[in-house]
């Protein structure tokens, strides 16, 4: 097996969990914004 293959394989795998780890992050700050929203609204 050549390196250059492998050097590409762990890339592409770091840059599949960096893009997954955002994606989920994204949706959590989203979640979290809406229950803030929410509680607002309870509140008056």
């Amino acid at each position: 097996m050549d390196l250059s293959i492998i050097i590409s394989a762990v890339i592409a795998l770091a840059a599949g969990l960096m893009v997954g780890w955002l994606a989920t992050k994204a949706r959590a700050d989203q979640i979290r914004a809406d229950l803030i929203e929410e509680r607002r609204e309870l509140d008056y």
